[in-house]
């Protein structure tokens, strides 16, 4: 189990010691005066600890066998070439809340760490060019009429405010990944991030047909389901 949350900056250890004095109010965090919304972390799942074994042996193999849609671009596909297997909730912001100096970092010393990253609830398919774009950024809106992928492809990245768009038909995948990973593993949104978000998001993309027979399908595998997709108004009553 992990701490319920942490800073998501950087800083010197000692800054992120400080920032980790936290104080209580009703059902959030204060950390370092910003405020993460966390969840009552369950187990997790317990059967995946390695994210390269992970790729090679379930999830394109399990999971994407026939092909299938890509997140950030919702197109279809039938071959993996120019594709990777994409974290939603990032593993940076893992390594920060459990204060880790970077990703590598946290392989070597918190066993944890690589049952929560090889979690195929939270791993999609994307184009190399989206998922590269996106990196650690966190999920929001974006001004303009951006085509950065392409006039088919309506993902919008700014870095400058460090924002991520996906499209309305994937908002609620991501937003159901995250939910289940702040359930599962008590993790926190960034503070960009709100719950009213990742609500309105399950509410505007509804849980569709394929969503739940990939969800039966990680169950197979892993030995747990994420709730969200099973009983999408879950959202509403943290």
């Amino acid at each position: 189990m992990i701490a319920k949350a942490s800073t998501m900056t950087g800083g010197t250890p000692a800054t992120r010691r400080c920032a980790n004095l936290l104080r209580v109010i009703g059902s959030a965090i204060v950390v370092a005066g910003a405020l993460f919304v966390t969840m009552p972390a369950t187990a997790g799942q317990t059967a995946l600890n390695d994210l390269t074994r992970t790729e090679i042996v379930h999830f394109w193999p399990d999971l994407y066998r026939n092909g299938g849609e890509t997140l950030y671009c919702r197109q279809p596909f039938t071959v993996r070439l120019g594709l990777t297997m994409s974290h939603v909730y990032a593993p940076e912001w893992v390594a920060h809340q459990l204060d880790c100096d970077g990703v590598d970092q946290c392989r070597q010393t918190v066993p944890a760490f690589s049952f929560i990253e090889s979690d195929l609830h939270n791993l999609f398919p994307a184009r190399l060019g989206t998922d590269d774009a996106r990196g650690e950024l966190p999920f929001g809106f974006v001004l303009g009429d951006r085509r950065d992928f392409g006039q088919d492809c309506i993902f919008k990245v700014d870095p400058a405010r460090g924002l991520a768009q996906p499209p309305v038909p994937a908002r609620g995948d991501i937003a159901r990944a995250i939910l289940y990973m702040m359930w599962e593993y008590g993790l926190a949104l960034p503070r960009s991030m709100t719950i009213d978000l990742l609500r309105q998001w399950n509410r505007e993309d509804p849980v569709t047909v394929d969503e739940r027979r990939r969800n039966e399908a990680v169950a197979a595998i892993q030995g747990n389901r994420n709730p969200f997709v099973d009983t999408p108004e879950l959202a509403d009553r943290f």
